[in-house]
């Protein structure tokens, strides 16, 4: 058994009724699953909400680096962070996760990471400028993402930046008859999605 202190940056829904969270502690983000919390009568539910600072009960890692919950005594409840935007910068700066990149396949990167679902939207800082890239294989802690880009100017030593989302793009009529590349860059010189929205 191991309990820990930790903050609730990102849940997901995982099968029925468990969820698996995404939890900042003193030594870390780390994986917990919490089984069952979907479940109307679940005692857990309200340890698994976004913000939620507790003190988690846990059973120890399984063999895929995740935690299964026990159970968690509330110690404070970040709440209306979408609405507060010092509050939302700072959960911004707390989701963000710096990898280093372990081996570049074509457009295909591979690095390591806990927390990570698959098909999150990731940003890569390249010493030419930044690129986005999506996960399409997790293997335990190995994450591999492709670059939407292409891996050329990719380098090990470049960063990598989990938004810990998929793909989001804005839509209006404004958008008819737009030309944008596969990152939602406009290619037909007008302007960006976010100056028409």
């Amino acid at each position: 058994m191991s309990d820990f202190r930790g903050l609730v940056l990102t849940n997901t829904i995982y099968k029925e009724s468990d969820v698996i969270m995404n939890v900042l502690t003193d030594d870390g983000k780390i994986a917990v699953k919490a089984k069952g919390v979907l479940k109307p009568n679940s005692k857990n539910r309200i340890f698994t909400e976004v913000g939620c600072y507790s003190l988690f009960h846990t059973i120890d890692k399984m063999s895929q680096n995740i935690y299964t919950l026990m159970n968690a005594e509330r110690v404070k409840r970040y709440s209306n962070i979408e609405n507060d935007l010092l509050r939302k910068a700072i959960y911004d700066c707390l989701l963000e996760v710096f990898n280093k990149i372990e081996s570049i396949n074509g457009n295909v990167i591979t690095v390591k990471a806990q927390g990570v679902k698959y098909k999150e939207l990731a940003q890569i800082n390249t010493r030419f400028g930044k690129s986005l890239a999506q996960v399409n294989k997790i293997d335990g802690d190995i994450v591999s993402l492709q670059v939407f880009a292409g891996g050329q100017g990719v380098s090990t030593g470049d960063e990598v930046r989990f938004f810990g989302h998929d793909m989001r793009v804005s839509f209006s009529e404004d958008l008819l008859g737009r030309i944008f590349n596969g990152s939602g860059e406009p290619r037909d010189k007008g302007p960006a999605l976010t100056d028409n929205m």
